[in-house]
C-alpha cells in the first residue's frame, strides 16, 4: 500500500503543497482530533509549506511545537528544478 502523502511530497510545485495544507486545515475546522492525529503520524514526511498551512489556526505555542519537533529536512524537496 502506498503512503498517503507519497504523491503530494513528490510534487515539486509549491501550490500542490499549499493546497494539501489548506485541505488539512479545513478538515481540522470540522474534526481537530483527526487533524492532530494525522499530523502526529505524518508531519515528519510533510513538506514544510503543507505543514504550515495545516497548522495555521493552531495557537502560537502549538504551531511552534509542530514546526520545531522535527528538523525541516523536507524543505529540500522545494525548488529542486
Amino acid at each position: 500500500m502506498r503512503h498517503p502523502l507519497s504523491s503530494v511530497t513528490a510534487a515539486r510545485q509549491d501550490l500542490i503543497h499549499k493546497a494539501a495544507g489548506w485541505m488539512l486545515r479545513e478538515t481540522g475546522k470540522r474534526d481537530m482530533p483527526a487533524l492532530k492525529n494525522f499530523l502526529r503520524r505524518y508531519q515528519h514526511r510533510m513538506p514544510r509549506t503543507m505543514l504550515r498551512y495545516a497548522i495555521e489556526r493552531f495557537p502560537k505555542k502549538e504551531r511552534q511545537a509542530y514546526l520545531y519537533r522535527y528538523p525541516p529536512a523536507v524543505n529540500s524537496l522545494k525548488n529542486k528544478e
